[in-house]
């Protein structure tokens, strides 16, 4: 078994609804998953390991009656290339089946189920292709990325740092749940990590624990002595008394031996953010702004009015939770489906400004997505334009970029009842 699956191997298939707890997938990226690539030490020598997890939301998936459960069914397959994606290294495909007996859970982006496959692989570049094919939908998702294989050498060695989502006791042996998607919830002041030291012989050492912010300030400081043992060294550090805001974070790990000259490092950014908000809100008086197309004048001065950040975040949660077309349900779909049209836009319409205060940030985020765009970047005698149709409401917008730098600004009346926020 390789050693870097064996503190997780038992717990994957039992304990995925669990992370739902204290993870959110929320404003997912387009290929709808999460996946993580990490490096652990190989058995196979001159080889290194690379373990992979992926974290699919049960709303991705379409979920059949099977006597009193609820089941779905779907297929992983990983291909890995060389770096220039022409010449297939290796590949795994395999099975996976959710059952739940909770029909509200079928279709919840809170929980979801975890795989991991293992590869040994030379030290260099690769391309992961991960596919997910729903069998019962046909649907598919797929993302590949550029991912630095390293070895690991047994003489002396850390391991890539693994977020912890939570962590259980299973006869009589610690194990952990991964957080695969590095989105971390603020209901804790806790923040749990995991990783291995390899060492070929007994060795004292000193391991520093920092938290940095996006300002790369270190936030929080910890230090431990390790009398660290032959072999691999699994090991598990939680911070305490954290406290952070929301925002993008690294934590790093130092470890330092007295007999050796080298200081390994491991570190992983992350993201924080409060319990049932979307992964994308950072900053909440950006996201408080960001309201301009669903709140009223009236109701963003109430909340903006807020004479403490607690005071905000109460009156903008409360907000939302009116908005809820399911009260009794832990999932807010007006609330994720507004935030996603937000993040979208800002990735996909910024310019000057950011992308949600753009013309075409106005009408994704109020409208949705259009039915058809008919795009004319380079039409003779003409300035770049765009046609949104949207066909429900038998309306078409037009965009032209003036500058020729991105700036596409509406040029049809957007009037009368177009500025209620659909969903």
């Amino acid at each position: 078994m390789k050693v870097g699956s064996l503190i997780l191997v038992f717990i994957l298939f039992f304990f995925f609804n669990a992370l739902g707890q204290i993870t959110s997938t929320s404003n997912l990226s387009n290929h709808g998953f999460y996946y993580e690539l990490l490096n652990f030490k190989s058995n196979q020598p001159g080889e290194a390991l690379v373990e992979e997890y992926i974290e699919l939301p049960y709303d991705k998936v379409s979920f059949v009656r099977a006597g009193s459960e609820f089941e779905a069914d779907y297929s992983i397959t990983v291909s890995v290339y060389d770096k220039s994606k022409k010449k297939l290294i290796t590949e795994k495909m395999w099975n996976e089946k959710i059952s739940t007996k909770d029909f509200d859970e079928t279709s919840s982006s809170k929980s979801f189920n975890i795989s991991q496959k293992s590869f040994d692989l030379i030290a260099g570049e690769y391309f992961f292709q991960t596919s997910i094919k729903d069998k019962n939908s046909r649907k598919s998702y797929s993302d590949g990325k550029i991912f630095e294989v390293k070895y690991l050498s047994p003489k002396y060695s850390i391991s890539d740092l693994l977020i912890v989502s939570k962590k259980i006791q299973q006869n009589g042996e610690d194990k952990v749940v991964p957080n695969v998607s590095g989105n971390v919830v603020l209901q804790s002041s806790t923040f749990p990590i995991f990783f291995e030291i390899y060492s070929d012989t007994s060795r004292q050492a000193v391991l520093n624990y920092s938290i940095r912010n996006s300002d790369k300030d270190i936030i929080i400081q910890d230090t431990a002595s390790y009398e660290l043992k032959k072999g691999t060294n699994q090991i598990y550090h939680t911070f305490t008394d954290t406290n952070l805001d929301i925002g993008t974070y690294n934590v790093t790990v130092k470890v330092k031996s007295p007999t050796e000259g080298n200081v390994l490092v491991a570190s992983k950014d992350f993201n924080a953010f409060w319990y049932g908000f979307p992964t994308s809100v950072k900053n909440i008086d950006e996201a408080i702004n960001e309201m301009v197309y669903i709140a009223s004048a009236s109701e963003l001065s109430y909340i903006k009015n807020g004479k403490t950040l607690k005071e905000r975040i109460k009156r903008y949660k409360e907000f939302w939770k009116k908005k809820n077309p399911l009260p009794s349900s832990g999932d807010n779909m007006v609330f994720d489906e507004y935030y996603g049209r937000v993040a979208y836009a800002n990735e996909h319409f910024s310019t000057y400004v950011r992308g949600w205060k753009s013309d075409r940030g106005m009408v994704f985020i109020t409208l949705g997505p259009p039915d058809n765009i008919d795009r004319h970047p380079m039409d003779m005698n003409a300035k770049p334009y765009e046609v949104w149709e949207y066909y429900d409401l038998n309306r078409s917008f037009v965009f032209v970029d003036e500058t020729g730098f991105g700036d596409y600004r509406l040029v049809t009346p957007f009037t009368g009842d177009l500025f209620r926020y659909r969903y």
